[in-house]
């Protein structure tokens, strides 16, 4: 049963969706009419409401994804489809302790508070001031209690080796040493890229520290839209949004080779070489020279 103080989903379809705080003096207003609080207090998740205009809502318990797409922004957010990829690569699950680097609006943080639990822990640092307000606001409006917000550079953390390290910071390869001495060995980094040439001068400098399993990787997202005899991808999706670079953390100083990892860079090498000057023309075609 819905209580004062219960958190609720007012859904009226994917795109029309509202978190309220249920409470019997509420009165909330949308463009299909007013809700009572009165009228959700009392009863179940899974039940409807009705507007002042008739029109119904679903009353549903919300989900953490339905919180971070209500949250005040100081910048743009990590989408859900990619923090669940660095919650899954990470690895991370009840008491990691994982250090973040550029907490912007505390999407992600808060997608990660869930994962650690309570004996878990978030370090979260931001060089504004702006983003760390923003971020607390947003933490305590839904009572995350396991994370502690700094501010200044992440590379200034030197405490004890934690579980995993996520960075949205300007150039992650600068700090790949650090990232490093932060790490417990055998954990993961996570670095979020934006371009191609961010992510190779990432992998590179990450190997160089002796990084193994090193990879790149991009979310895409392309929802369906379902009708009877009429189903088929929606007109506009959510396709790029960032790069995302794991790498897991060893012992090692030295850039490891791993067993095919030349042949592929150099056959990477030779084939972004090539030009029609590599090529003669014959009865058959073009052939390579």
């Amino acid at each position: 049963m819905i209580e004062n103080g219960d958190w609720v989903l007012l859904y009226l379809n994917d795109n029309i969706r509202y978190v309220v705080k249920a409470s019997p003096d509420l009165k909330f207003h949308t463009h299909k009419g007013y809700l009572l609080g009165s009228d959700i207090v009392g009863k179940e998740y899974g039940e409807t409401v009705k507007t002042s205009g008739s029109i119904p809502f679903v009353l549903l318990k919300p989900q953490i994804r339905d919180f971070i797409r209500k949250f005040s922004r100081s910048s743009q957010i990590i989408y859900p489809k990619d923090a669940a990829a660095i919650i899954n690569y990470l690895g991370i699950g009840p008491s990691s302790v994982v250090l973040e680097g550029g907490v912007g609006s505390a999407a992600l943080t808060v997608a990660m508070a869930y994962a650690v639990g309570a004996t878990g822990k978030i370090i979260g640092y931001d060089t504004r001031q702006e983003a760390i307000d923003t971020a607390r606001k947003n933490l305590e409006s839904i009572g995350i209690s396991n994370v502690e917000l700094r501010l200044g550079k992440v590379e200034s953390y030197s405490e004890d080796p934690v579980d995993a390290v996520t960075l949205d910071i300007p150039s992650p390869w600068e700090v790949a040493g650090w990232i490093k001495s932060a790490l417990k060995p055998s954990s993961f980094c996570s670095c979020l890229c934006p371009t191609f040439n961010q992510v190779e001068k990432t992998v590179l400098a990450l190997r160089d520290q002796g990084f193994v399993d090193a990879q790149a990787v991009e979310v895409l997202e392309r929802k369906i839209k379902v009708a009877e005899d009429a189903t088929r991808p929606e007109n506009l999706g959510l396709s790029h949004t960032a790069f995302l670079v794991f790498a897991r953390s060893t012992k090692l100083n030295f850039r490891f080779e791993e067993v095919g990892q030349k042949h592929r860079e150099n056959k990477a090498q030779d084939e972004s070489e090539e030009t029609p000057a590599y090529y003669e023309q014959s009865d058959q075609g073009l052939i390579r020279t």
